[in-house]
């Protein structure tokens, strides 16, 4: 810690009083500034931070240094306990906010995640609704009855085993050739 001058005991009687306060105060910040700095730079450990400590700091003891009771001597640690203070609210503040922070990001992420969740298990239940429709459908052309049904209506006859299958392909759309037959397949 830096080397701090003692307050003589008339510049405490200063302090006190109002009608000489503001030149006393000058006095004593003039003696206390960089050794509070430095203090409070150890703390905070940002050059910024550690000046706001300070001038809080001189601040405070402004403000209550009429209600100081101690010495001469106890009024640098008087103003080294109000820096240390001030520092730590300002890092509990600090701490505080970035929690916050975290847990406002980490609410908005399940926000995101769980409309995101609730999309995919809509697009689930439209494929898996959709699927069981086919399945039906399927099952309900594939049956036996009526693929046997299909067969009869389309002229399908049931082939024994060791039987040859011919198709004939038809043309729907072909005209009858000049001689009244239809066109083969390499005929146009």
């Amino acid at each position: 810690m830096e080397e701090t001058r003692d307050i003589p005991a008339e510049e405490l009687s200063a302090l006190r009083n109002p009608a000489t306060r503001r030149g006393a105060f000058d006095r004593l910040v003039g003696a206390y500034l960089r050794p509070l700095y430095w203090h409070a730079r150890r703390l905070v450990v940002v050059h910024e931070d550690a000046e706001d400590v300070v001038q809080e700091t001189f601040i405070r003891a402004y403000d209550k240094i009429g209600t100081f009771r101690g010495g001469a001597g106890e009024l640098g640690a008087w103003l080294y306990r109000i820096a240390t203070n001030t520092a730590l609210t300002l890092l509990t503040a600090a701490a505080v906010v970035a929690v916050v922070g975290l847990l406002i990001s980490s609410r908005v992420r399940l926000t995101e995640l769980n409309s995101e969740k609730s999309r995919k298990e809509a697009e689930l239940n439209q494929v898996i609704s959709e699927t069981k429709r086919l399945e039906s459908e399927l099952a309900a052309r594939t049956s036996a009855k009526s693929v046997e049904e299909y067969a009869k209506a389309n002229g399908m006859q049931k082939m024994e085993p060791g039987q040859i299958a011919y198709i004939t392909v038809e043309d729907a759309g072909a005209d009858a050739g000049e001689d009244g037959t239809e066109p083969g397949f390499w005929e146009s």
